[in-house]
């Protein structure tokens, strides 16, 4: 065979041999590379999907907060609404309560104040004078 292939393009096929075996090397660092990145690929897309997970999570957790929240401030409303409506009732009711004891109070003065006008004028008919 060596024949056939010339003396120079021997060199080249032993030379280029040379450079096959350099390169294999690289290869074979380069193929390491390439599963090392692969591996990293992989678990940033396995984070990124776990990450998706718990915003949704999140998210779904925030809307039921809200919702807590609306039916806490609702109920504290309705609480505020039904204190101030009691405070007003107490009001009017001690207002019309006093109103109902001033006019008690105003007719025993009347009865007593009667009763002494008469026993006065009866005492002084009574002495003749």
């Amino acid at each position: 065979m060596t024949e056939l292939v010339s003396g120079e393009v021997l060199g080249r096929l032993e030379n280029v041999e040379k450079q096959i075996a350099a390169l294999s090397g690289e290869m074979l660092l380069l193929n390491t590379e390439t599963l090392k990145h692969e591996q990293q690929l992989k678990i940033l897309e396995e984070s990124r999907y776990r990450h998706q997970e718990e915003m949704s999570r999140l998210s779904a957790n925030q809307e039921v907060m809200k919702s807590s929240v609306a039916q806490i401030l609702s109920r504290f409303d309705s609480f505020e609404s039904k204190v101030f409506d009691l405070l007003r009732q107490m009001q009017t009711d001690s207002a019309s309560e006093r109103t109902n004891s001033q006019k008690e109070w105003m007719t025993f003065v009347k009865y007593v104040l009667g009763g002494t006008i008469i026993a006065v004028v009866y005492q002084l008919f009574s002495k003749g004078g």
